[in-house]
């Protein structure tokens, strides 16, 4: 396992200052809209996980202490360096297969501790493609420049920062501006060596046992509002744990309506999906949902072939929900359903 190197960097890399452009160069910040869309022809290459975490981007995880967010974090940043096809059972889509772990708070004694836990629980190896970083005595500006430089030597996936409170740039934390500057910062490293940025987080006390919402997150509504996607993690029981999306741009709205109970193994410090959810406070077991996605597609599909888009109307109507649920779900169904010259059809049913 690697551990970052902080180089002496003479100036930020990073600048909020704006940079003059001359005429001559000004068409280069441009594209048309032809060239855009033909760069990404793979609806798939938007998620790191599928269909929360986006690829390229700024997320933050936040709940109260002691809930497990930065063992859920850190679990995360093994199934991407070890390669794992899935994270809670959701598609993992790493490219790189690299991560970066920026710990503030965690020694590392204690993360030694940890990692060794949760890799044990995972059954993975140590893996170089883990970068550590324990930033105690750096300044903002050289942790900044540090991950910079570390991203253009060896390309990661995702990049962990927990947690975010000591890395805010600012006296105030519910300064709206301030917290947007700082998340900014991040947003710029992401984009530019295309990787996510997930900052820990904490919830405010007064949250503490209520709902899950955007507003929970400490600090001001910049941090929601300028990240990408916002999870919050809480405690159900000394077994399981409840994750919540309450803010992603891409996930569909059945999901974000749904809390999601994690089983938490308190020997491992691994989370594990039970597959149940909770909608409007009532238990739903994943199983059962599948089934009536089954039923709903045998029903549309019984003696006929229909075509994609056909297919996709009937489906959204009859189960009243979103294109990107049937996306999800078609996915899901190759038990089920044929393909063939662009028509769709049931499997025949071998007795």
């Amino acid at each position: 396992m690697n551990t970052i190197e902080f180089p002496v960097v003479e100036e930020l890399q990073y600048s909020e200052t704006s940079t003059t452009v001359s005429e001559k160069d000004s068409n280069s910040i441009f594209i048309n809209s032809i060239d855009l869309l033909s760069m990404y022809n793979d609806d798939s290459q938007l998620y790191l996980v599928e269909p929360i975490l986006p690829k390229i981007g700024t997320a933050v995880l936040a709940g109260m202490p002691d809930c497990g967010k930065s063992q859920l974090a850190r679990q995360l940043c093994i199934s991407v360096a070890n390669g794992l096809d899935s994270f809670l059972g959701f598609p993992l889509k790493a490219q790189f297969k690299c991560a970066m772990y920026i710990s503030t708070e965690d020694d590392k004694f204690n993360t030694q501790f940890l990692l060794r836990k949760q890799l044990d629980g995972l059954d993975q190896k140590a893996s170089e493609n883990i970068l550590l970083c324990f930033p105690d005595t750096i300044s903002h500006e050289a942790l900044l420049d540090s991950i910079g430089i570390q991203l253009s030597e060896t390309p990661c996936d995702l990049v962990v920062v927990d947690s975010f409170g000591d890395i805010f740039e600012g006296a105030d934390q519910n300064s709206n501006a301030a917290m947007r500057s700082t998340v900014k910062k991040f947003d710029f490293i992401a984009k530019k060596y295309k990787c996510l940025v997930l900052f820990v987080h904490h919830t405010t006390k007064s949250s503490y046992g209520g709902k899950a919402h955007q507003k929970n997150v400490s600090g001001g509504a910049g941090l929601v509002q300028k990240t990408r996607v916002a999870l919050e993690l809480a405690n159900q029981n000394a077994e399981h744990k409840v994750l919540t999306i309450t803010k992603a741009n891409y996930c569909p709205q059945e999901l974000k309506r749904r809390e999601m109970v994690l089983d938490f193994n308190e020997e491992t410090f691994i989370f594990s999906n039970t597959n149940t959810y909770s909608i409007n406070g009532e238990g739903v077991n994943e199983d059962s949902r599948t089934k009536k996605h089954k039923e709903c597609f045998t029903s549309i599909l019984q003696g006929r072939q229909l075509t994609y888009g056909s297919l996709k109307d009937e489906f959204i109507n009859k189960s009243n929900t979103s294109k990107s649920t049937f996306v999800r779900v078609l996915k899901s169904m190759g038990d089920v359903i044929d393909k063939k010259d662009d028509l769709y059809t049931l499997k025949p049913v071998i007795s």
